[in-house]
C-alpha cells in the first residue's frame, strides 16, 4: 500500500509542476492538498505540514472555500499526530465553521470526530464524549457507514479511558463489523489494535496477544508506520505482563525509536512510561536505575504527557528515592 501512495506522491508532483507552469493555482492548491493526505497516510507528517503550508500561501479568499477547510482538516490531522492538541483544535474548529456554513454534512461530521479524537488525546474526555456522540448521530442520519466506524473506534477509546470497558469492546467489535462489511482494509487494523489494547489492560492476555499481533500483520501490510509503532507498545505492555521485562524494554524502546522517527509526539509519553516501568521492575541489574530516573525525567518535561502518567512516573521515582534511603 505504501508503494501506491509514494506513486500517487509522484503523480501530484507531476500536477504541480503543470499548475506552475501554466499559472494555475487552482491545480497547484488541489495538488498540494492531496499530496499532503498522502503524506499523512504514509506517516510522514512534517513533510505533509511543509506541504500544507505551502498550499495556504496559495489560497485567496476569492477561491473556493473547500480548499482552505481542507487544509485545515489535514493540518488538524498533522498537529494531532505531533501532540500540538490546541493547534489542532484551532484548525479543525475553522473547518468545521466552513463545511457547516457550507451545509456539507459529511465533512462537518468527519471533522467533528476527527476533533473529538484530539479532545480524547488531550484529555478532555466529557467533550471528545459529547462531540463524538454527536458526529455519531450525524452519520447516522446521512448513512455514512466509514464514518459510523470511525466514530464507533473513536468511541471506544474514549469508554476505555473511562474504564467502561464492556462499552468499549463493544464500540470497537461495532467498528470492526463495520469496515468488513464495507471492505475498509486498510482501517480494519485499527479496530484490532485498539481491541488488543483493551484487552490487555483488562489482563486477558490471550486475546491481547491475538488481536495486537493480528494488527501488527495488517499495519506492515498496509505500510502504516504509526500504527506499527503503537502496536510495538503494546507488545511491550504484554511482555510486561507477562513479566518478562528484559523483552518488554526491547519492545517499548523500538516503539520510541520509530515514534521519534516519525515525530509522533502525542505517543512518545506511551513508550518512556513503558521503559520506565520496565526499568524499574530491573532496577538491581546495572545501569537500570539511571536508565530509569533518566526517562521519568524526560516524561516529566514532556508536554504530552497527560496527568495520569506523569503521577506514575513521579510515583516510581519516590519508591526508588525511598529504596535508597533505606539502603544507607
Amino acid at each position: 500500500m505504501v508503494e501506491h501512495y509514494k506513486v500517487a506522491v509522484k503523480n501530484f508532483d507531476d500536477l504541480i509542476a503543470i499548475g506552475e507552469r501554466f499559472k494555475d493555482d487552482h491545480i497547484r492548491i488541489q495538488a498540494l492538498n492531496s499530496k499532503a493526505y498522502r503524506l499523512i497516510l504514509m506517516g510522514d507528517y512534517s513533510k505533509s505540514r511543509e506541504v500544507l503550508e505551502c498550499s495556504r500561501e496559495l489560497i485567496k479568499e476569492e477561491y473556493d472555500k473547500s480548499y482552505s477547510a481542507y487544509n485545515h482538516q489535514c493540518l488538524a490531522q498533522v498537529y494531532r499526530m505531533q501532540g500540538y492538541y490546541p493547534r489542532a483544535i484551532e484548525e479543525i474548529d475553522q473547518a468545521i465553521e466552513t463545511y457547516r456554513k457550507e451545509g456539507a454534512l459529511n465533512k462537518e461530521a468527519s471533522c467533528l470526530s476527527t476533533k473529538g479524537l484530539i479532545l480524547w488525546r488531550s484529555g478532555n474526555i466529557d467533550d471528545a464524549r459529547k462531540g463524538l456522540l454527536q458526529a455519531l448521530e450525524m452519520a447516522v442520519q446521512i448513512n455514512n457507514q466509514s464514518l459510523m466506524a470511525g466514530c464507533y473506534n473513536n468511541l471506544g477509546l474514549v469508554y476505555k479511558d473511562m474504564e467502561q470497558y464492556e462499552a468499549a469492546i463493544d464500540c470497537f467489535n461495532k467498528s470492526q463489523a463495520i469496515r468488513e462489511k464495507i471492505c475498509e482494509l486498510s482501517n480494519i487494523s485499527s479496530s484490532i489494535f485498539n481491541l488488543g489494547m483493551v484487552y490487555l489492560e483488562i489482563g486477558r492476555l490471550d486475546a491481547g496477544e491475538k488481536y495486537t499481533y493480528n494488527a501488527m500483520k495488517l499495519f506492515k501490510r498496509y505500510g502504516d508506520g504509526a500504527g506499527e509503532a503503537m502496536a510495538m507498545t503494546n507488545l511491550g505492555e504484554l511482555f510486561y505482563h507477562k513479566e518478562e521485562y528484559g523483552k518488554a524494554l526491547e519492545y517499548f524502546e523500538s516503539s520510541i525509536v520509530l515514534k521519534q522517527k516519525l515525530n509522533l509526539r502525542s505517543y512518545f509519553a506511551s513508550s518512556l512510561t513503558g521503559i520506565i516501568k520496565a526499568c524499574f521492575q530491573m532496577r538491581h541489574s546495572k545501569g537500570m536505575v539511571a536508565k530509569c530516573i533518566d526517562h521519568i525525567t524526560q516524561v516529566m518535561a514532556l508536554e504530552t504527557a497527560n496527568e495520569r502518567q506523569k503521577g506514575e512516573a513521579q510515583e516510581l521515582l519516590e519508591r526508588l528515592k525511598r529504596e535508597n534511603e533505606q539502603s544507607i
